[in-house]
């Protein structure tokens, strides 16, 4: 636990025992030995910018399974809408995987192939996202092979196996 807190008695919210608040345990801020204020407020602010994050990311989470929901409906295009929401609160790797899977389902593979890219990237040991990029290669490619396309699947083919 980080020395900066330690538990107290009393009331967090300090509306006072007079309207009958229990006087409870907390945890309360208090200064660390040896630091002064120019470190105190720093922390104070890297830990407002980390709920702020926090925040975001929730949102994000919370956007992105909206979107998911949409899209297992079928409700591809509200479900597009959605995830890009998602993406601007926060771009996580999980909603980067999503917009992939909507923009496939929508035949959009190069789109799809693109965010398959940016999921792997924020999280490059996720095997979920490369197994997905690979299934939405030879989705492609599958659409691609025809007697005019033949060369073009077979180099999507070639990067489905490098994967």
């Amino acid at each position: 636990m980080d020395p900066a807190w330690e538990w107290h008695v009393g009331d967090p919210v300090g509306l006072g025992n007079d309207v009958g608040a229990p006087e409870v345990p907390y945890m309360g801020y208090v200064k660390r030995p040896g630091e002064d204020e120019e470190e105190i407020e720093e922390r104070e602010k890297k830990e407002e910018e980390q709920r702020k994050r926090n925040q975001l990311i929730n949102k994000s989470k919370q956007i992105s399974d909206e979107a998911w929901e949409l899209n297992r409906e079928g409700r591809y295009n509200d479900a597009l809408v959605f995830i890009n929401r998602a993406l601007e609160y926060y771009e996580l790797a999980s909603a980067f995987n999503v917009k992939a899977i909507i923009l496939e389902n929508l035949n959009q593979f190069n789109g799809a192939v693109l965010y398959y890219n940016e999921a792997i990237e924020c999280d490059p040991k996720n095997e979920t996202y490369k197994h997905n990029k690979a299934a939405c290669l030879i989705n492609y490619c599958y659409l691609l092979i025809s007697p005019n396309n033949y060369n073009e699947g077979l180099k999507k083919i070639e990067a489905t196996l490098e994967i």
